[in-house]
């Protein structure tokens, strides 16, 4: 055997021999190894690394130049001051003036200003320290407001509305401080409420009702003499099942239209329930107010009563060309009516009596109601009552005579009665 050292002699040799012909250059010589500079793989990291604390630097000194800036030169919101001074507790209908101040506390002017106004419910404008720029008198312009300077406005108008209801004024200021290039905004707001009224509205009316019977209701409105009372309307609001009959003074479509206003005024009102799922029915009324403009409305007390409806054993519905609520009728046209009657009870109900009550206005003590042509089948028995200048009444009743079913209605039986009452027409009215 060969000496293991003469083998590992070998084989060393063998191997630098290998490792001299792979890092020999051309020439044959030997790089320096202690020449040799190691460098890391991933470059892309050093290079991210080296960004994030450049643009570090590089806020650092912006931040140092923002708060190093002379402190007149900065921008504060703090430094503009938008204030509103008036009465806050003030009475219906009368007149206030508001001082709109706006100051910049700055070293810089203000360009492009402008006021804008957002008047509280019920507030009537009637003028101004100067002029607005629009036609609905809600905005200011201002122009430049320079620095350390200030200004004011001055608005007059009457308060209108519900007593001790919150409204609010709120005032909008646009700017543009003259070293930035945005519009700016400053908002302030002023709470009014009118805690003196001097009109007062009621209603009366029966606390229970019996379905089908007659219910009667009375507004009443009360108005001090110190107040010079502007067009109004007083608008009455029904609950869905109650059936208007009369109304006096005579109603309009919305309400009762008030012109020359007294200190004491009642409007009156009759009709009658029909069935509803709920026990009680509210009805409600609302007086509103026309300062200027009859397009303008102001919402200045309101009143409301619930009345507790009581079924009958007999229900009664009446329709009236196919309506139940409200309709409109002209002269020539046939009011087509259909009266409902039927027994609710487990029991049976004798001799019943049905009476309808037609109350229409009248000419010369004329009815424009034409009960000469009136068609009913049933032959009820008619009777006319003039009830004043205005105003005419008429009752038609039934019986078991007129009616043989009425003699012993039984259980969730019904009668129908069908109508027809023709209106006058102009040249048939004395």
């Amino acid at each position: 055997m060969r000496p293991r050292r003469a083998v590992s002699s070998k084989l060393n040799k063998e191997t630098e021999s290998q490792l001299s012909s792979i890092y020999r250059d051309d020439r044959g010589n030997l790089p320096d190894m202690g020449k040799i500079k190691i460098q890391g793989r991933n470059s892309a990291v050093k290079t991210f690394f080296g960004i994030i604390v450049l643009g570090g630097f590089l806020a650092a000194a912006a931040w140092a130049g923002f708060f190093l800036l002379p402190a007149a030169n900065k921008m504060s919101e703090n430094q503009i001051k938008l204030v509103i001074d008036g009465p806050q507790k003030i009475a219906l209908g009368s007149s206030n003036s508001y001082k709109i101040t706006f100051e910049n506390l700055q070293n810089v002017k203000l360009k492009n200003a402008t006021l804008t106004v957002y008047y509280p419910e019920g507030f009537a404008f009637s003028e101004s320290s100067f002029p607005a720029k629009n036609v609905g008198r809600t905005e200011w312009e201002l122009g430049i407001i320079g620095a350390k300077k200030k200004g004011e406005l001055v608005i007059t108008g009457a308060s209108y509305g519900s007593l001790n209801k919150e409204t609010s004024w709120r005032v909008l200021l646009n700017y543009q401080p003259e070293n930035f290039n945005s519009i700016l905004q400053k908002v302030t707001t002023f709470t009014t409420s009118i805690d003196q009224s001097p009109i007062s509205l009621t209603i009366t009316g029966p606390e229970k009702a019996t379905i089908g019977n007659e219910a009667e209701y009375t507004f009443k409105l009360k108005i001090a003499d110190s107040f010079t009372a502007p067009a109004m309307e007083l608008s009455p609001i029904w609950p869905a099942n109650f059936h208007l009959a009369t109304s006096t003074p005579s109603l309009k479509k919305s309400g009762w239209p008030i012109v020359n206003a007294t200190t004491d005024m009642v409007f009156k009102v009759k009709g009658q329930f029909s069935d509803s799922a709920d026990p009680t029915s509210e009805v409600k009324a609302i007086l509103y107010l026309s300062p200027t403009e009859p397009t303008e409305k102001f919402e200045v007390a309101n009143t409301s009563l619930k009345t507790t409806i009581i079924k009958n054993a007999l229900n009664l519905n009446l329709a009236i060309n196919g309506s139940l609520g409200n309709l409109s009728a002209q002269p020539g046209n046939t009011l087509n009516l259909t009266l409902n009657t039927k027994n609710s009870s487990p029991e049976i109900a004798n001799k019943t009596i049905i009476k309808l009550t037609i109350e229409a206005p009248s000419v010369q003590k004329q009815s424009i109601l034409n009960w000469i042509n009136f068609q009913d089948k049933y032959d009820g028995a008619v009777k006319g009552e003039q009830i004043n200048n205005d105003l005419r009444r008429g009752t038609i009743t039934w019986d078991d005579k007129k009616i043989p079913a009425l003699s012993a209605l039984k259980a969730n039986d019904e009668v129908n009665i069908d109508l027809g009452m023709p209106i006058k027409g102009a040249e048939n009215l004395i």
